[in-house]
Formats: C-alpha cells, structure tokens, sequence
C-alpha cells in the first residue's frame, strides 16, 4: 500500500494553531510550577515554626540570678535558635517567655497582669529584649564591661586569647563596635606594639582579616624572637626557680632557735653546701652564730664557757675536779671547801662523802 501523503496546507494551519497556543501553556504551566513551591515553603514553615519544633533545639532556661552577663548570652542563644527554626517574629516572644523561671517568670507575669496577656503577647522581639535588659541589666555591670572592652589589651604573644575575649566583650555590648569599622578599629588598637604597625598598615577591610593578619605577624614574630616581654618574663620566671630551689636547701640546714632567735647548723652532712665563715672558722649560711652571754660568735649562749667556774661536784672547790677529789682516792687531804674542828687541833676528818 503505498504511503499517505500529507496535504502541506493542513500541516501548515496545524503549526499557527500550535505556536499561537504555547504562551497560554508555558504560562499556567509557571502558574502550577509556582504554586506548588509556595505550598511547600508554607508547608515547612508551619512545621518548622511551632513549639515542639522550638524545644528540640534544647534552648537554655533564664531565672533572673545569672547577671547582665548571664542575661546578654541567654539572648544571644536564644536569637540563634529562632533563625534556625525560623520562628515567625509574632512567636518569639510567647516561646522564649516560656523559658523564664524563678525569678524572671515572677517578673514576667507581673507584666501579663500589668499589660494584659494580648498586649503582652504582641511585643516584638527588641522590645522584648529592652524590657530584660532594664529588668536585669544593672548599670554598673554594663560599664564595666563596656570599660573592659574600651581598655583591652593584648598581653604578650597571646592573640588568641585577646582574640576570644574580644568577640566575647563585642556581642555583650555592642552598641560600642556596631559597625564594622569601629570593631576593626578597635581590634586593632589593642594588639600588641609588636605587631599594631604592620597591621594598621596594611588596612585591613573586615575583622575576620585582621584576627588573620594578626595571628600570622604574631607568629612571625615569635619565631624571630621580637616580643621582648617574654623574654623578660622567661628570665624572671628561671629566676625565681633558681631563689626558689636555694631557699628550700638552705631552709633544710639551718632553723631559728625560738628561746634565743639564733641560727644552729645541722649535721656535718649539710656543712659542704655552705663555704667557711673568716669570722668563727664554721660552715653556715647568712650572718655568724653569736652567744648572748659572752657576745662572742661560734657558739650558743648554752655551750658557752667563758665566765663560768667549773667546781667539784663532790666539795665545791673550784681547785679541782670530781675526779681528782682526794677521799674518793683514800687520800689524806683537808677539805678546803669546810674549816677543822677548832677543838680537835690534831685530829683530821674521816674520809667519807659529803
């Protein structure tokens, strides 16, 4: 069977209507398209946007007692979990009311009974932050920050801690650094003198540059040994370990007397750690042992001889000693220490102890 032919003119009519007819359906296809996407993000807004969506993100609870400190990084947690959950603005403030304990609930209700609940309900977010920040925000506390923040300082080569503390002192007051400048400007002012020139200079356009170009150059210069200060403070830290490690040794060998406030040397042991006094020929640390009766150096007030009359202990005569005394040896002798018997001019004492 032979093939059909197509008559030109029918194709012809059936390609105008077509083309005439595209716009209509490319159209309401776009319709359809953008309808569909709008129904979703509803769809994940409503789901994402709810209560129970809002305390899966585990959001910490504030009582009143945590200080302006305290309060400021409560709000600064509590902003970040409703951008993720994209909370709508006219719920922020019903869930985040309803992490208020203890004291900042007793707070938080005296305002519903003042306001009203749908009055209350309806502040927006930043009034809702003003009404904490009068509440727990003492004035005191904010300048102090706010004069921490003004004088910080970076200590030595140690960036990142500078670093850490002033993101921190900039989201607890802000309103010191709110532009980008006065941050940079402010950063940068603080660094070290070692380090401040080369970063001034080079001018850095965002924050984030110049914590980078900061910690490079302070790198840069601990490793060319630039930052004078720790040097310093290395030689006054092995200093003090060296007077740390005398002191205990010289503490071990000597000790103060508490009856006469002198010093005494230990056992001959601990002598070779000290050199030979020129005064009184003995090993010791610090000033010469003096005795309080003869004022002479080298020995204690107790050891001390001179002065003293060593007697018989057997008489008391000052002649001799008690083992040299004459009786014990039954030896004749007068004792010189008791006067003969008057009436018996011969005669001698029989020997016998006294």
């Amino acid at each position: 069977m032979p093939p059909r032919r197509e008559d030109p003119e029918i194709a012809r009519l059936v390609s105008e209507q077509i083309l005439a007819a595209l716009p209509n359906i490319v159209s309401q296809v776009a319709v359809g398209l953008n309808a569909n996407q709008a129904n979703n993000q509803g769809t994940t807004a409503n789901r994402d946007c709810t209560y129970k969506g809002f305390r899966a993100c585990n959001p910490k609870e504030f009582h009143g007692t945590e200080g302006a400190v305290g309060l400021l990084a409560w709000i600064e947690g509590m902003e970040s979990v409703l951008h993720i959950r994209i909370c709508a603005e006219g719920s922020k403030v019903e869930f985040a009311a309803c992490l208020l304990q203890g004291r900042a609930l007793t707070w938080w209700n005296t305002q519903i009974q003042t306001r009203g609940r749908e009055a209350t309900n309806r502040l927006t977010w930043e009034e809702f932050k003003k009404l904490l920040k009068e509440e727990y925000c003492l004035r005191s506390e904010i300048q102090k920050l706010e004069a921490e923040l003004w004088n910080h300082k970076m200590k030595g080569s140690d960036v990142e801690s500078y670093t850490a503390r002033f993101h921190k002192l900039a989201k607890l007051v802000p309103h010191l650094v709110s532009s980008e400048e006065n941050r940079i400007d402010r950063y940068v002012w603080g660094l070290a003198p070692e380090i401040w020139g080369n970063v001034t200079s080079a001018n850095p356009k965002t924050l984030q540059e110049a914590v980078n170009l900061a910690t490079k150059l302070t790198n840069n210069a601990i490793r060319s040994g630039s930052f004078a200060n720790d040097k310093v403070k290395g030689k006054r830290r092995m200093e003090v370990s060296v007077r740390k490690n005398f002191s205990e040794r010289g503490g071990k060998a000597q000790k103060v007397i508490k009856n006469f406030g002198a010093q005494t040397q230990t056992a001959e042991k601990d002598k070779g750690a000290y050199p030979r006094c020129d005064k009184c020929n003995n090993h010791h640390g610090g000033r010469c042992i003096i005795c309080l009766k003869s004022n002479k150096e080298g020995h204690f007030a107790k050891d001390c001889r001179n002065g003293r009359r060593r007697t018989c202990h057997e008489c008391g005569s000052p002649d001799h000693f008690r083992n040299a005394y004459p009786r014990l040896n039954r030896g004749p002798v007068t004792n010189p220490a008791r006067p003969v018997n008057q009436g018996n001019q011969g005669g001698q004492a029989r020997g016998r102890a006294f």
